[in-house]
């Protein structure tokens, strides 16, 4: 490894901590923006600087290639990856969709200037195996799903087919869903994710419904609603009324 130095260092170090802090306490205590964007930003440092202490010579090929990736992380269009990761029962990934979490980005040429710096900068001294499994650790343990939401469980009739409902979501519904279409979980035939912006809780959430053809009518179930960051249980019915709104009466 010819820049071992970075997994030394005092940044990577101090951003490793913050992640891991952030992440399993404060997150738990104090969910609110700051909190989640905290992790998107220290996750990034940690994260750059991590392969560029393997492939030093790449600097800008790794920095390229991170911002790359978090991009397409925080679209809808890895939707179907995470998916097919959850389908095979190995461990829950999450992520909500919110494109304010690309602010983030600004931190990846810092990263770039602080890899230069490192091997003229004090460093810690304690063996850097340590330090590279806690950021692998937290790569693996950061992405794994933080449940935040709440169950719901509330069933919605409409007098028509399934196939007539399918495409009331498509017509209808889709404008949330970043014009991606019904995403259908790999795991459970005619369950679905939807993208929703919520006025009430500022940034969007995602919903699993399923659907149910019963004779002449269909049901659609709402099971769940994924959020990125806790919300009060006294919230919890606003928000429900405002996913109705927005969702399950334009349906009819």
């Amino acid at each position: 490894m010819e820049n071992k130095h970075i997994f030394n260092s005092y940044g990577f170090n101090v951003a490793l901590a913050i992640l891991l802090l952030n992440d399993f306490i404060l997150k738990g205590l104090y969910g609110n923006w700051l909190t989640g964007k905290l992790s998107d930003f220290a996750g990034l440092f940690v994260f750059s600087l991590f392969f560029m202490a393997f492939f030093p010579k790449y600097r800008q090929v790794v920095l390229y290639a991170t911002g790359i990736l978090f991009i397409f992380w925080k679209s809808p269009f890895s939707q179907p990856i995470i998916n097919f990761l959850n389908s095979l029962s190995i461990f829950s990934i999450h992520r909500v969709v919110d494109y304010t979490d690309l602010f983030a980005l600004l931190v990846l040429p810092l990263a770039g200037l602080y890899s230069k710096i490192v091997p003229k900068a004090p460093v810690l001294k304690f063996n850097p195996i340590l330090p590279m499994l806690l950021a692998c650790f937290a790569f693996v343990a950061t992405s794994r799903a933080k449940d935040f939401g709440f169950k719901v469980e509330k069933t919605y009739t409409y007098p028509f087919s399934k196939d007539t409902l399918i495409a009331r979501l498509s017509n209808r519904i889709d404008s949330f869903n970043n014009g991606l279409g019904l995403d259908s979980l790999v795991e459970h035939s005619g369950t679905f994710y939807l993208f929703i912006p919520s006025d009430l809780y500022t940034v969007p959430i995602q919903i699993m419904v399923s659907t149910e053809e019963k004779g002449a009518q269909t049901e659609v179930k709402l099971h769940h609603i994924e959020l990125s960051r806790p919300i009060e249980e006294k919230d919890q019915k606003a928000l429900i009324e405002e996913v109705e709104q927005k969702v399950f009466n334009r349906l009819k």
